[in-house]
């Protein structure tokens, strides 16, 4: 049979008021507070109040000195096993790229985490409800949008000067778009087609319109020194109009992150990449 703990030998009211002493219940009691209710199973001490101070081993590897307030066991220092009052600090090496790093450090708190490349260059984190987007215009496409050529041409180019990924387009209309245009505008990275991300101009727009591309999915990375191009597949020129083509990108080196809970850090990336997180907590 198992000794019992120092956390399970703790008694409230013992011994009874205005009853003999008993020297089994005192020795008890003062063992357990000796050794700060020492206890390898959550629940002991029993109906504990607050104040009262703990000693948690239930994971050999991370002993936590707690106190109980509000309800709740507060965890005041971690790694007690290894000899150090202050927060632990882990490094986890991501060797195979991914762009979902699952982390879990098992310290029971949100700790503080840093994400950097294979470089050790520190990444960026966003928040996942306002992703990085930054917006670019090709330039104006005056009204000689009337006499655009049948067929394929590139209307503008420019260099993003910056690495990271076209993740849409949109045509602003400036001049109100008439006739029966039927135009197809699409995003080239170095001649290259960007998958998906087309806008189809088919129809009159007027004064203020935005009209969209579809949804970008993939072919979409550039770096610096690309040549970023707009293409027109003109079927039939519109007899009027002008518009601005504004591309929406985003920049690399960014990350999201959530505390899934107390032990597992989830962190995304918006492409597969290898590198490092430190944990601090």
């Amino acid at each position: 049979m198992a000794d019992i703990e120092p956390g399970q030998l703790f008694l409230y009211g013992r011994p009874v008021e205005g009853a003999f002493v008993d020297a089994e219940e005192m020795r008890n009691n003062l063992t357990a507070l000796a050794r700060t209710h020492y206890t390898t199973d959550v629940l002991y001490p029993l109906n504990a109040q607050d104040g009262q101070p703990r000693i948690n081993a239930v994971d050999p590897n991370n002993i936590k000195f707690q106190v109980f307030i509000s309800g709740a066991w507060r965890t005041v220092l971690q790694q007690v096993d290894k000899g150090v009052a202050a927060p632990v600090k882990n490094i986890w090496q991501f060797d195979t790229a991914g762009a979902a790093w699952i982390i879990d450090h098992n310290l029971g708190s949100q700790p503080l985490v840093q994400i950097y490349d294979a470089a050790f260059n520190l990444l960026t984190p966003v928040p996942v409800t306002h992703p990085p987007n930054e917006r670019q215009a090709f330039g104006f496409v005056p009204s000689s949008l009337a006499t655009i050529l049948a067929g394929t041409q590139n209307l503008a180019a420019f260099n993003p000067q910056t690495g990271g990924f076209v993740v849409g387009l949109y045509l602003s209309v400036a001049e109100a778009i008439t006739g029966a245009p039927d135009i197809l505008f699409d995003v080239l990275i170095n001649g290259t087609p960007v998958t998906g991300g087309v806008v189809t101009l088919n129809s009159v727009q007027s004064g203020g319109a935005l009209v969209n591309a579809s949804a970008v999915t993939g072919t979409n990375k550039f770096v610096s020194t690309d040549l970023i191009q707009l293409r027109a597949q003109t079927v039939a020129a519109p007899s009027a109009g002008s518009f601005t083509a504004i591309l929406v990108t985003q920049r690399n080196g960014y990350y999201f992150l959530n505390h899934v809970n107390e032990n597992r850090v989830a962190v995304t990336h918006p492409e597969a990449v290898t590198g490092f997180a430190v944990v601090v907590g």
